[in-house]
């Protein structure tokens, strides 16, 4: 290639003049231009690389799951015992609920969480006494990436062992097509003994009652402190935090485990409605409210509780000296352990005044005896709520040494206590009241929850002692016919229909050392004499202390009262009843007579003469099988009788309300039978709903060659029981349970001057209604035929005849008295006699008390059964407690444990930690004996003989030198005596810097009673 001549290069630029205008132009780009373009290049590269590298950490993360689910929270939730224990508490045979949060990482999600309490191979555990199992379902619409809270259901059953202390709790997330997600296992939850229960506290400060732990009425222990068996502990206190929201259930069936509540100074806005309603329920059927002043009421003012309130806040007042005079002078109880510093007497000094307020009574409302009127309450249906003047949390209050027997007796009104000492100094405690043989143990005593178709006890009946536990097998009629088939009542026809012969002996439930429950009767023999059926009335004076804590309520094994209960009196009559209910109701003659002629009619001579118009006479023939088998049908249909594809429903309710209080506790027995294999689903309309199927016999138990029946509770916009099966020519029994809400309430007006009567604002028409009434120990009754819904009735009271529990005129009345004789009509009508039996004589009427009992044959709504029968009956027993009379004085504890034991107080306020190890019991220090005539020489055990020596070691001799006086309070401040708690000592502990514990220093002299008020802050 030819190379071209370099002299000729310039020829391509331009020369002269305007080349070097040309060749300036382009020197100067730069200086007008700038290099932005090339920065501009250089920092879009540096952002890709930066994102780049950011999509590369991206990747190297480890993804998310696509679920979190941690474990669930048992409600009522205290998120600081929960963190410090890792475990929960439950009572078996109660419903619970949990809250479980739950959180979609990924993406939308749609499905449901399972619950169960499961054995060790992971299966649902089996309901009491059946051969079924059952879980709970929960929907769970989970947006991605936000949390939500669910609130879940359990049911726990009774554990066949005793001695089994724990339950295994879990909870499975499934997709709405049915796959499943990995489950998540709750913690393991621990049971309570039957006297165990929560007190609850909700308060702005928490913390403030932490001294609460620390008190006898709580816990106390007994005996040797070592040992943890000898620790009785009546409540776990639960504190839960609420500023946001309130950690409760949201239905009064799952509040069964929650003895109390106490109220300070919180928003009552921070509970939803369905929380709401259910205190409400929960008041209203035994709970007890604790209101602490003076701030409480006035938020309370306007509130869903403010109805039922005691009393109004009028105006703030300075709270004196003189007005805890009437309280020092009886709740006061001196000690005689002259080691105890703090006071057994409120001191408030005159420059610092306790903030209180002033209350002005509302009616039905009263002032407790010897409180100066501070302290007020007032039933509301079962419950109670109480209110104070003073807070509870004052420091001169928490540190008073006489405030456990004032909870005790004044605001939780539980029997007077008794302390003393053991033959080795230990302190020991019984109720005062002689009348009550069980002891501290017994669940009456530490819950006032009741409700009549779990916790009413059984009549009394020949052979038996009083208050066993029944078997249900009649040895006089072992089975019960049904439609179409036979019921045994020793075996539940359930998952399978299984049938089994009676047994020979009907071995009684086992003999609980537990004294709470009764000793139960010796095995009784198929065929003896003894028959169980219910023996007339004979007194009206039950073999029970005349208390409201007991009325004729028992406690069931393992569960307490509240728990649910297919054994109670009321039960155990309802099964009495479906018994004697069932069979198949025969079409009287007149309507055979009417059917079988129009099937004659229709047959000969309506098909002849159709026939013979159209001229095929010989057609009639073959018309003639045609029309027998549409009129079997038709008959059938009409009839409503049990042949061929028939199912029948029985059933039998108890509604129990409280006066002037719409919604009310029904119970429902529903007794399904069919000719073929069907499978039920029960819906219902109430949130608060439950069911399960009704135990038949105390003493079943599934074999282990039987597989149970697996059932499924959804908890949706409707409550569900799902693959309820019912084998064919079988009957099972189903037991639910819900608050119901009538649109109304049954109301008591009038007073004795004026009389009274009853206002019937609920949709049912009630029934032979007997009213009774406790008029200073003496029974009156009233009597109305009919209350229809809508109308007010007056009540014209009679004195009761001798030897009866109700109006003369229900011996009239087949429903309600089991001495009318059958009739043909009759047959297959549901009689309620036990069950009235039950609320008349078995559930005492106390003073001032007035009760309405009656029944209704009107289906009440809220239950949904499919497949539906065509064939169904309904029978409700009603008791409404048109009013409460008013409870009897409280009465101070004997002494105080102060006497017998070296308890110290502590502001816990200003140490909010939780003990290293709650489960191990706060147990008092040694005790010391008293100088008091009570106390007697502790003997130390002899280590080699194993027997008490004569003179313990850690009482002093007679002749022993007096011990030196301690630096510190031989010369103390005359405004700060030494038995009166310094704020110093309750911050920094008893001791003081510098100084050591003494341990058996025998007691100094000291004042028993401060000579001066000691100075003392106001929370």
């Amino acid at each position: 290639m030819p190379v071209r001549n370099p002299r000729s290069w310039p020829s391509l630029f331009p020369t002269g003049f305007w080349g070097m205008v040309m060749l300036a132009t382009l020197l100067s780009l730069p200086v007008f231009v700038g290099c932005s373009g090339c920065t501009q290049t250089t920092a879009k590269t540096e952002d890709e690389l930066a994102e780049e590298e950011k999509k590369k950490k991206k990747k190297a993360e480890k993804p998310k799951p696509n679920f979190e689910m941690p474990p669930a929270q048992l409600l009522p939730y205290d998120e600081a015992i929960a963190a410090q224990r890792k475990v929960m508490f439950v009572k078996p045979g109660h419903w619970i609920a949990t809250r479980q949060l739950v959180k979609a990482n990924n993406f939308d999600f749609a499905g449901e969480i399972e619950t169960a309490a499961v054995d060790r191979n992971r299966n649902p555990l089996d309901v009491d006494h059946t051969n079924y199992s059952v879980s709970m379902r929960t929907p769970a619409v989970l947006a991605k990436g936000r949390a939500k809270q669910v609130e879940t259901l359990y049911y726990l059953p009774r554990p066949e062992n005793s001695l089994s202390a724990t339950y295994n709790l879990t909870s499975e997330l499934h997709a709405a097509r049915g796959s499943s997600q990995p489950e998540i296992s709750g913690p393991l939850a621990s049971t309570m003994k039957e006297y165990e229960y929560y007190f609850v506290v909700l308060a702005a400060n928490p913390n403030s009652y932490l001294y609460l732990d620390k008190l006898n009425t709580i816990e106390i222990t007994q005996g040797d402190t070592l040992d943890t068996e000898s620790v009785t502990r009546h409540y776990r206190v639960l504190r839960p935090k609420t500023d946001r929201s309130v950690p409760l259930p949201s239905s009064a069936l799952t509040w069964t485990s929650i003895a109390y509540v106490l109220w300070d100074d919180i928003d009552p806005a921070v509970l939803t409605t369905e929380q709401q309603k259910a205190m409400l329920d929960w008041i209203h059927f035994g709970g007890q409210l604790i209101v602490s002043g003076p701030g409480s009421l006035e938020k309370l003012k306007g509130s869903f509780l403010d109805p039922y309130l005691p009393a109004d806040a009028t105006q703030s007042r300075r709270l004196e000296q003189s007005n805890f005079d009437e309280i020092n002078a009886v709740w006061s109880l001196p000690t005689t352990n002259k080691n105890v510093k703090q006071s057994p007497r409120i001191t408030i000094l005159e420059e610092k005044p306790l903030l209180g307020v002033e209350l002005r009574k509302r009616p039905d409302a009263d002032y407790l005896a010897s409180t100066g009127e501070m302290v007020i309450e007032r039933r509301v249906g079962g419950g109670r709520i109480v209110a104070t003047a003073f807070t509870l949390t004052d420091l001169r209050i928490r540190a008073w040494l006489n405030f456990d027997g004032f909870l005790n007796c004044c605001l939780m009104r539980r029997p007077p206590r008794k302390f003393s000492q053991d033959e080795y100094a230990m302190l020991t405690a019984n109720w005062s009241v002689e009348s009550l043989p069980l002891g501290l143990t017994d669940p009456r005593l530490v819950s006032t929850i009741r409700y009549f178709s779990r916790d009413i006890g059984h009549l009394r009946e020949a052979g038996r002692p009083d208050d066993t536990i029944p078997s249900p097998l009649s040895p006089n009629n072992p089975s019960v016919q049904l439609p179409g088939g036979t019921l045994p009542l020793n075996l539940p026809m359930a998952g399978g229909g299984m049938t089994g012969a009676a047994p020979t002996t009907i071995t009684p439930p086992p003999n609980f050392s537990n004294p709470a429950f009764p000793p139960v009767a010796p095995p009784v023999t198929a065929g003896a004499a003894a028959s169980p059926e219910l023996s007339p009335p004979t007194t009206r004076t039950l073999q029970e202390v005349d208390d409201w804590h007991f009325a004729g309520y028992r406690a069931a094994p393992q569960s307490g009262v509240g728990g649910w209960n297919d054994f109670s009196g009321a039960a155990d009559a309802a099964r009495s009843a479906l018994r004697d209910a069932a069979g198949i109701k025969i079409p009287q003659a007149s309507f055979v007579l009417r059917v079988l002629a129009v099937y004659l009619l229709l047959l000969v001579p309506v098909n002849w003469f159709v026939f013979w118009i159209i001229g095929r006479v010989e057609w009639a023939w073959a018309a003639a099988p045609v029309i027998a088998i549409i009129g079997a049908l038709v008959v059938i249909r009409m009839a409503q009788l049990d042949i061929g594809f028939a199912r029948n429903r029985t059933e039998i309710a108890i509604l129990e309300l409280q006066g002037r209080y719409e919604r009310g506790h029904l119970s429902r027995y529903t007794a399904l039978y069919s000719s073929l294999s069907d499978t039920y689903e029960i819906a219902f309309d109430e949130n608060s709903a439950v069911a399960l199927p009704f135990a038949i016999d105390v003493n079943y138990r599934r074999r282990a060659t039987v597989l149970p029946t697996r059932l499924h509770f959804y908890s949706d916009k409707q409550q569900r029981l799902t693959d309820f099966s019912v084998q064919s020519n079988s009957t099972d029994v189903l037991h639910s349970e819900s608050m119901h809400s009538l649109q109304g309430a049954i109301t008591l007006l009038g007073d004795e001057a004026k009389g009274f009567s009853v206002r019937n604002e609920t949709e049912l028409t009630i029934r032979d209604c007997g009213i009774v009434r406790n008029v200073a120990g003496k029974l009156k009754v009233a009597y109305l035929s009919e209350l229809p819904s809508g109308t007010t009735r007056q009540l014209k009271f009679v004195d009761a005849k001798e030897g009866a529990t109700g109006p003369a005129e229900w011996k009239d009345s087949y429903v309600m008295s089991g001495e009318t004789a059958d009739r043909e009509t009759d047959k297959g009508t549901v009689r309620l006699y036990r069950l009235v039996r039950l609320a008349t004589e078995r559930m005492a009427i106390l003073p001032g008390d007035m009760r309405l009992v009656g029944w209704t044959d009107e289906a009440i709504g809220g239950c949904t059964i499919r497949p539906t029968a065509p064939q169904s009956s309904s029978t409700t027993l009603v008791i409404t407690h048109l009013k409460r009379g008013s409870l009897p004085p409280a009465q101070t504890d004997v002494n105080i444990a102060a006497d017998y034991t070296t308890f110290q107080f502590e502001d816990d306020e200003n140490n909010p930690q939780p003990t290293a190890d709650p489960e191990i019991p706060n147990t008092q220090p040694p005790a010391i004996p008293s100088n008091g005539p009570p106390s007697t020489e502790a003997p130390a055990i002899n280590t080699e003989t194993k027997t008490p020596d004569v003179k313990s070691p850690a009482t002093p001799s007679a002749d022993a030198p007096p011990a030196p006086e301690k630096s510190g309070e031989a010369k103390s401040a005359p405004d700060q005596p030494k038995d009166q708690p310094d704020e110093q000592d309750q911050e920094n502990g008893e001791k003081k810097e510098g100084e050591k514990p003494e341990e058996n220093t025998p007691p100094t002299e000291s004042p028993s009673e401060p000579t001066a008020p000691a100075p003392s802050s106001t929370d």
